[in-house]
């Protein structure tokens, strides 16, 4: 078992620099020491490329369409106690895709695809020796 202790500084540098990487992040508590136990790790999976997707809640007035798609097959979009009076056309669902991909250099690449309502935007993220390049599709 690899154990490092920091102090707020240099704990601070060292996950601001392993957080450049979008690391996977596990956390627990103990109690008994007070201490907060934190693990950050790299999924590097064969052929290189993860993908991940991810949605956010419904949260405007749906039309039929949009009922069909986003609202019978996740009850957590009925159990919302409010929704915003706008128009579903502007707003819509918001939806996250990204793709990372880890090349050989020990660097790495994000293309993220965002969509809110019908509008999609291209996030790319490169990061190489702590060094980091972003482009944003507008």
């Amino acid at each position: 078992m690899y154990l490092e202790r920091h102090n707020r500084n240099t704990l601070t540098q060292t996950l601001y620099r392993a957080l450049l990487y979008d690391p996977h992040i596990v956390t627990r508590y103990n109690e008994r020491d007070d201490n907060l136990m934190l693990i950050t790790y790299f999924k590097n999976p064969p052929g290189r490329v993860l993908r991940r997707k991810w949605s956010a809640e419904w949260r405007v007035l749906p039309n039929l369409e949009s009922w069909i798609n986003y609202f019978k097959p996740n009850e957590n979009n009925l159990k919302n106690e409010f929704y915003y009076d706008i128009d579903y056309q502007n707003i819509g669902n918001f939806h996250e895709r990204t793709k990372v991909m880890y090349p050989t250099d020990n660097s790495l690449i994000m293309a993220t695809r965002y969509q809110v309502g019908e509008v999609e935007r291209l996030r790319y993220k490169i990061v190489k020796e702590g060094v980091v390049f972003g482009m944003l599709d507008g």
